[in-house]
């Protein structure tokens, strides 16, 4: 007597997501870099406008991500291919560029807000001072980069909790 072969099926899963709308625009040499140059300004208007957001707290810090949503990211970029990947690559190059000139002591940024205080002032910041401000610098990007990790994986557990 034989039992029944149980076979397992798989439900097929949906994935919903905004249309990949790419619109290709003709340009000449000058047209192509000023609207790269406007195209680059408001993804830095937008990347300091959310900062601003979430430290006065109108935005949840949840939408701070780390390397795990960066990699999610990625893998929604290759459903719209090459273009999707190359505009995810060029999102990233502009937000680490302008997170690096944020004014904390240890990102570049910092480096010209303290060459700009010597200008004024004549002088160097003190010694003292310049060593608090790296300690303060270090414990901001260290936390920043904290909160980003434990966002990522409280975003795994929510995964795998369903």
């Amino acid at each position: 007597m034989t039992s029944p072969s149980l076979t397992s099926y798989s439900l097929p899963s949906l994935r919903i997501r905004p249309a990949a709308i790419t619109e290709f625009r003709s340009h000449d040499v000058l047209g192509a870099m000023g609207a790269g140059v406007r195209h680059v300004w408001g993804m830095t208007m937008m990347f300091y406008t959310s900062m601003a957001q979430i430290v006065t707290a109108q935005r949840p810090v949840d939408e701070l991500g780390g390397p795990i949503r960066i990699a999610k990211a990625a893998g929604e970029a290759s459903f719209s291919g090459w273009v999707g990947i190359l505009q995810l690559v060029i999102a990233l190059s502009v937000v680490l560029g302008v997170f690096n000139l944020l004014p904390v002591p240890m990102l570049d940024g910092g480096h010209l807000a303290m060459y700009l205080y010597e200008a004024v002032r004549g002088r160097p910041l003190g010694l003292k001072a310049q060593e608090l401000s790296l300690k303060i610098g270090f414990a901001l990007v260290i936390g920043m980069a904290l909160i980003a990790t434990f966002n990522d994986i409280k975003q795994i557990v929510r995964i795998f909790a369903l």
